[in-house]
């Protein structure tokens, strides 16, 4: 699988299964008394390392990586989203004498959560409690007693740091006699059904069936493993059989004991008559137990589903209770039974979202591109956008024909469908457009995923909708059905059209071009359409160029497109038109506040990206033009390269005579002096002291603006540089505290915006530092700093490519895809290179 999931297997090695898909790094899995699934993983791969803590119902993709981002309408979403941290163990606990319930490791937050859990539909609504403060921890379990152990990793780093790292912590609660009670109680029942007035003791396996309905979890187990175990032939059932049967009817006992004895007997049935399926038949009504009698059924697997009495499931789809139906169109998955599409389409409409996933999901895998099809002919609307949906993945050229046949009877006006909309995607709003979607989707299929040699990063391409887009088949057939319908798209479905087949990863001869031209007005279309242009080595053409310059320079626009547009051109700003382009729209932004942080974050990431190293130049003329607002962009450029820590070697020397000659003129020396104050570049206190008294009016007034900025006036040089320090006597000083003020300072004069991001909405480029904080303490900071080869994050170690022109780049991965992957040195600079040069 490309990305994380879960999959079943028994201890035997029978009935392996993938129940679910799209999670990231999941290292635990919690197993409520009634198989409910429930992991704590994150997602977003640097963009922050946001938790997430998910229910997870087989059948179910989870989004990771290539749905999450852009297709969020198409997952099972998580329960919560709860901010930075580094996810670990997960654990139901069902012990008596307990606080029970789900329990999750967060190494990342130095606690362990509980989670107070609310049945909600066929899922849950969530809190979350912090129960226990330990440093680092990473799983947990529980034993029979009602112990807990609980794995430390203090003291250890991402490399061996030597035997003494890491510790198991015992943990007991204080008073609880609860497991003694109850053993005491089990003791004297089993006495008196064993001895007494010359009765003959039980068979052992009926001495044990009593701990099938213990209130301990792990007894629970054990003792239907045991009975499993122990059952070799019909002889050795003995009167259990009976007792199973008499259990579940009664219906008196505890819930959790009753779905252990009811799948005790599914896997007695299955050891003793693997060739018929289980058959809730032998059953006599037992009250409260459907849904787990149609997990059960679901458990005899494809191989016997023909044989299987798929009635009770079928009805179940329609039950009022959304567990039921869940528990039925998995059935109906397991056992393979396509021929009960036609009584599930109904679900794919299902008010609840989870319902309406897996009956997607399942109808899918089924391949019922029969039904499918036949309900976008339906007069019920409300079922085909699952139906659409569901024919996403199903490569078989019927499809296509079937879709192509109904765009060309279907009218411009048809009728309108519900949407869901998440995040502000453009939606289909009706039957002509939801075609159209699936046809995009439909265009490439994922490549498979077989070179075990290949291991899948921490940084993947995560656009979706597949990873590696691969032609098949029908690809050409749908490419001419859809560029047919873009030629004859009115302006506001060309728009819808464009970014439809973008995110879809649609791509042949010509298209882009098309694109462009039927994003019309459209800003939010034509960026996307300008985002397809860029060539492998991110040049642009002259009308993409034009584009993106309106765009970004049209103070009507939200902020966020100009925003957008200003990166792109910083992208494609390496070559001279498009640095020309990139310069005239950015300079409006140099001499004053930019306004909107993301604006300004834009700005920030153009005039201190260390590839302008490559246009120093270009630069240099530019910073003595006499248009004021580009001279001071140009300035503000180059008195970043001189003063970063990063830029080295002969670039820093022509950076750093590049703002000498700037002095010589007194007009250019004033801007230079709105610069130097602008970034707080104290490198050049001297030069801003020494200009106090400057003959030129201007250039004084600037100077003392400049003097006071970098608070000159009030601080002196500090007693003491951290250079000259040792690290003990540093730490120290941290850890009562700072001036966040001054921090941010630092923060851009040393370069870190370089690699860094600090805002959600920021592009990513380093390891995010957003919730950083939350996940690391003061002192972790301060090593991470001053000794920055002593842990790396993951993702983030450096790695070397050599090409096969014999070129060496240096860097970290920051986005690996299909056939390419991009890599970012030390300046910031962002290289792509693609697989097959490498």
């Amino acid at each position: 699988m490309r990305g994380g999931g879960i999959v079943r297997i028994r201890p035997d090695g029978t009935g392996f299964e993938i129940v679910s898909r799209g999670q990231r790094n999941i290292y635990d899995v919690a197993v409520s008394p009634t198989l409910d699934l429930f992991t704590r993983d994150n997602t977003n791969d640097g963009g922050g390392w946001d938790v997430r803590l998910s229910f997870v119902p087989p059948g179910a993709h989870m989004g990771y990586p290539t749905l999450f981002k852009n297709f969020g309408d198409e997952i099972v979403q998580p329960l919560a989203v709860l901010g930075g941290g580094s996810p670990c163990g997960a654990l139901w606990l069902d012990e008596p004498g307990l606080q029970n319930g789900l329990y999750t490791v967060e190494w990342g937050r130095n606690a362990i959560m509980y989670h107070p859990l609310t049945a909600y539909g066929a899922g849950f609504k969530q809190e979350q409690v912090e129960w226990l403060k330990m440093t680092r921890p990473t799983d947990m379990d529980v034993d029979a007693s009602g112990a807990l152990y609980i794995t430390s990793w203090e003291g250890a780093t991402f490399n061996y740091a030597g035997p003494n790292a890491g510790y198991v912590l015992r943990v007991v609660k204080k008073g609880n006699t609860a497991k003694a009670d109850r053993e005491a109680a089990v003791r004297d029942a089993v006495a008196k059904a064993t001895g007494g007035k010359g009765l003959p003791p039980l068979p052992p396996i009926m001495q044990r069936f009593s701990a099938l309905f213990s209130e301990s979890a792990v007894e629970r187990l054990a003792a239907q493993r045991e009975i499993l175990a122990s059952v070799k032939t019909k002889d050795d059932l003995g009167g259990i059989g009976m007792a199973i049967g008499m259990a579940l009817a009664e219906g008196k006992q505890p819930l959790a004991g009753r779905v252990n004895v009811l799948f005790l007997l599914a896997q007695l049935m299955r050891k003793l008559h693997p060739e018929t399926p289980f058959n809730p038949a032998v059953l006599q009504s037992p009250q409260g137990l459907e849904e787990y009698l149609f997990r059960a059924m679901g458990d005899s697997g494809a191989a016997l589903g023909a044989k299987a009495d798929a009635k009770p499931l079928i009805a179940g789809l329609a039950h009022r209770d959304p567990r039921i139906r869940a528990a039925a169109i998995t059935a109906l998955r397991r056992l393979g039974r396509a021929d009960a599409a036609q009584q599930m389409l109904p679900l794919v409409a299902d008010a609840d979202p989870i319902i309406s996933h897996l009956a997607i999901r399942a109808l899918s895998e089924l391949k019922a591109s029969s039904v499918l099809l036949a309900a976008l002919d339906s007069a019920d609307a409300k079922v085909q956008p699952g139906a659409l949906r569901a024919l996403h993945a199903i490569y078989e050229p019927a499809v296509v024909d079937g879709l192509i046949a109904r765009l060309e009877k279907v009218e411009q006006a048809s009728r309108l469908l519900p949407t869901r909309n998440s995040g502000g995607t453009p939606e289909p709003l009706s039957l002509r457009h939801g075609i159209l979607a699936a046809l995009c989707r439909l265009d490439s299929q994922d490549a498979p995923y077989t070179d075990p040699k290949v291991w899948w990063g921490t940084r993947p391409d995560t656009s979706g909708p597949v990873y590696k887009p691969e032609r098949w088949a029908a690809s050409d057939k749908i490419e001419a059905a859809l560029k047919i319908a873009l030629n004859t798209a009115p302006a506001d479905e060309g728009s819808w059209l464009v970014q439809t087949m973008y995110r879809s990863k649609v791509n042949f001869p010509g298209l882009i071009d098309l694109m462009l031209a039927k994003a019309g007005t459209d800003t939010a279309a034509k960026l996307t359409a300008v985002e397809g242009l860029f060539a492998s080595d991110n040049s642009l053409p002259p009308e993409a160029l034009a584009a993106l310059s309106s765009i970004a320079t049209d103070e009507k626009l939200a902020p966020d497109f100009r925003a957008k547009a200003l990166r792109l051109l910083s992208r494609a700003s390496e070559r001279g038109a498009a640095l020309d382009a990139a310069i005239a729209a950015f300079a409006p932004l140099a001499g004053s506040n930019p306004g909107h942080a993301s604006l300004a974050s834009a700005f920030d990431d153009f005039t201190r990206d260390g590839k302008q190293t490559k246009n120093l130049g270009a630069l240099q003329k530019i910073a003595d033009d006499k248009d004021a607002a580009k001279r001071t962009l140009a300035q503000t450029i180059l008195v970043n390269l001189a003063t970063s820590a990063l830029v080295k070697g002969k670039d820093h020397d022509a950076a750093i005579a590049a703002v000498e000659k700037a002095w010589a003129k007194p007009e250019n020396a004033a801007s230079l002096l709105g610069v130097i104050a602008r970034t707080k570049a104290k490198a050049y206190a001297d030069k801003v002291t020494a200009h106090l008294k400057d003959p030129n009016n201007t250039v004084a007034e600037a100077a003392l603006f400049a003097y006071q900025s970098l608070g000159l006036k009030d601080t002196g040089a500090p007693a003491q540089q951290i250079a000259g320090m040792k690290y003990e006597a540093v730490f120290a000083a941290v850890q009562k505290g700072g001036d966040a003020a001054q921090g941010k300072d630092i923060y851009l004069r040393s370069g870190c915006i370089a690699c860094h991001t600090i805002g959600a909405d920021e592009p990513p480029k380093g390891p995010v530092l957003s919730a950083v904080a939350k996940i690391y303490d003061r002192a972790a900071l301060t090593e991470s700093i001053l000794k920055p080869n002593a842990k790396l994050a993951q993702g983030f170690e450096s790695a070397w490519f050599k090409t096969k022109k014999g070129e060496q780049i240096e860097g970290f991965v920051t986005r690996e895809g299909g056939d390419s992957l991009d890599v970012r040195n030390v300046v910031g600079q962002t290289v792509t290179l693609e697989k097959g040069d490498i």
